[in-house]
């Protein structure tokens, strides 16, 4: 692991963690998520879970950036455990931001 890796890591992390907190919690996005919850219960509960959609964006985030902490010569092991690591580390940026934000009008 570099250090250009981690630091790359890090700003995926944060920006995995706000986009989902952004979409499942922010006035910005509520009439997007009503009319996905009239479409389908199933992704109305998946979009308003801000780490349920976690999951969902570090998956795209790591078919697009690739991102691997780990180079074991196990690529999909080193890519699974990754994106398990993006996943933990954007749920509590989002979770973090969640508390900071929790007095923002903006912000169910």
């Amino acid at each position: 692991m570099t250090f250009d890796t981690l630091t790359d890591f890090l700003v995926l992390s944060l920006a995995v963690g706000t986009i989902a907190l952004t979409i499942s919690s922010s006035n910005l996005f509520e009439t997007v998520r009503n009319f996905v919850d009239e479409l389908s219960e199933w992704l109305g509960s998946l979009i308003e879970c801000s780490y349920c959609l976690t999951h969902w964006i570090a998956l795209a985030v790591m078919l697009m950036y690739r991102p691997r902490l780990i180079e074991s010569g196990f690529a999909w092991a080193d890519w699974t455990i990754s994106y398990f690591a993006l996943v933990a580390l954007s749920a509590a940026v989002g979770g973090v931001l969640l508390r900071l934000l929790n007095e923002d009008p903006y912000v169910a």
